[in-house]
């Protein structure tokens, strides 16, 4: 067997597993099976984004850690709430919301896709507890599948490059992350 075949026969069984398993599980909540390349983190692992400063978000912090400024006018005040100013609607129900055709606006976020696209984060942070017992993978290549959903895997998804590989040693080095040898990972996410 190649070892792409091998690659293709597990990321088969990591679907097999989210179809088989069954539990009595209240509405809302799913099963995903999970099959990531990466470092495996235990529960209560601090990364660097976990700070109050970014509470959790990896894109906050990234963006943060990599100078993003963005020139243009942000409808949003340091605590996340709407500005005075800023180009709000409500729907029926209350419920406000930016006005996105506002040329002010629609530059923010322009902008800021931009900026994403051409800087992106160059790792996945991947669940594999469940929401009230989060524990992570950092991966550079991840597939999931939700219970009742077949989803065909292209074997090609499953190639780790050098540059994958190095990709994860260069980040988890810059940032001072200790972790173990990364390797295929199959799991599941409850949430």
């Amino acid at each position: 067997m190649t070892h792409r075949s091998a690659l293709f026969a597990v990321g088969f069984t990591v679907l097999l597993i989210a179809y088989s398993v069954r539990w009595d599980v209240t509405l809302g909540v799913s099963t995903d099976g999970q099959l990531s390349y990466g470092v495996v983190f235990d529960e209560g692992f601090e990364f660097p984004w976990d700070a109050d400063e970014f509470d959790g978000d990896i894109e906050e912090w990234w963006k943060h850690v990599n100078g993003y400024d963005n020139p243009h006018y942000c409808p949003f005040t340091e605590a996340g709430e709407y500005k005075d100013d800023a180009p709000v609607t409500v729907d029926q129900f209350g419920q406000k919301s930016v006005k996105h055709d506002d040329p002010r606006v629609s530059a923010y976020y322009e902008y800021r896709r931009k900026w994403m696209s051409s800087n992106p984060v160059p790792i996945e942070v991947v669940n594999y507890c469940s929401g009230d017992c989060p524990m992570y993978v950092l991966a550079v290549k991840h597939i999931e599948c939700s219970r009742g959903y077949p989803q065909e895997i292209d074997p090609a998804l499953l190639e780790v490059t050098d540059d994958d590989k190095q990709r994860l040693r260069d980040f988890l080095e810059r940032f001072d992350i200790e972790a173990d040898e990364p390797k295929w990972w199959l799991t599941s996410y409850w949430g």
